[in-house]
């Protein structure tokens, strides 16, 4: 298997990127890439690491599709991530950015520009993304991604409202959410689950069976949801959209919807129908892959059919940064 996962995670220097790919894109790619990916810069015809172009040159091309570039200036002159616009996507949900550099080993002291031409570096965007954290937040997966680099697993925060934060809280409201819940079949809740857990168990020398109250409670919603995902698993390998489905057939309105979905896929556009899902439900494990890989077999057969449908696929699945990106980073974890 050792080769099929390698040559698929070679395919990815086929993906020609370029200033014109959208922010989401260009982020995707940093996270199969790492901080070595390159882009080719339009308006300068020339190539230049694409973690620079996001932080530092959106600002410069003119009539660049968000207008101004990707990093903002808020009302107090403290730096974000634009949402970006519709056909053009950047930080569409709240710190995704800063959550997927984070989970792609980037250095925060990255320089930054705003749209305004002042200078920072990505932990002062950090720092923003604490004073404004709240409740409120839709999805906490990328939030924990976050905050267990930046400040810390186990640092507390207060936000400009006065009220203390820490991973914990957010950890604890994160592990109430059904599986299913938030975008891409909610595994990026799981991703940020289980980013926390490791990074608690790197700081503190521990392993799971270590793990004592939310810590561990999260340690068992990640490997319940790891149990589903192996329970639901197809004959070939790959891990269906409806991976949280707890019975044999759908029960709920979701769960219908994205059986329904799956069964569509995987007849008109099947290399998607693989790769999008496992790929997913993959990459949402891959930050406790030292501790999940040897309970769960049936990883194995998930990583060869996601690595094999890349490679021979390639045609069909290669412009799917989204799906093809997130399988790459967890073939990188899981499956060499």
């Amino acid at each position: 298997m050792i080769n099929t996962v390698e040559d698929a995670i070679g395919q990815i220097r086929h993906i020609q990127l370029d200033s014109e790919h959208s922010p989401e894109q260009i982020l995707h790619m940093i996270l199969a890439g790492g901080v070595s990916q390159s882009l080719f810069n339009v308006a300068t015809g020339g190539h230049q690491p694409a973690l620079q172009f996001l932080c530092r040159e959106t600002r410069k091309i003119s009539h660049y599709p968000v207008s101004g570039g990707i990093i903002k200036d808020d009302e107090k002159g403290r730096p974000y991530f634009s949402r970006g616009v519709k056909d053009f996507p950047a930080n569409e949900h709240q710190n995704e950015f800063l959550g997927m550099l984070a989970a792609s080993g980037i250095f925060f002291g990255t320089p930054v520009t705003t749209e305004q031409g002042r200078e920072f570096t990505l932990a002062d965007l950090a720092d923003v993304a604490m004073k404004t954290h709240s409740d409120s937040v839709e999805e906490p997966g990328w939030s924990l991604m976050l905050f267990s680099l930046h400040p810390g697993v186990t640092s507390e925060w207060t936000n400009e409202r006065g009220e203390i934060w820490n991973v914990e809280r957010i950890l604890r409201a994160a592990c109430k959410l059904p599986f299913g819940a938030g975008s891409c079949f909610g595994t990026h809740v799981i991703e940020g689950i289980a980013f926390a857990v490791s990074r608690y168990c790197l700081e503190r020398a521990c392993k799971p069976n270590q793990l004592e109250g939310v810590w561990l409670e999260a340690h068992d919603y990640v490997a319940h949801a790891a149990n589903l995902m192996g329970k639901n698993q197809k004959d070939d390998g790959s891990i269906p959209r409806c991976w949280f489905k707890e019975k044999k057939y759908p029960r709920t309105l979701k769960e219908w919807r994205e059986s329904l979905l799956d069964i569509v896929s995987r007849r008109f556009r099947r290399a998607r129908a693989i790769v999008y899902p496992t790929g997913h439900c993959l990459d949402a494990l891959s930050p406790l892959s030292m501790f999940l890989v040897p309970a769960h077999p049936w990883i194995h057969a998930a990583c060869y059919i996601t690595a094999d449908t890349i490679q021979s696929q390639w045609l069909r699945i290669g412009n799917e940064l989204c799906a093809v990106t997130h399988a790459v980073h967890a073939l990188k974890l899981l499956g060499t």
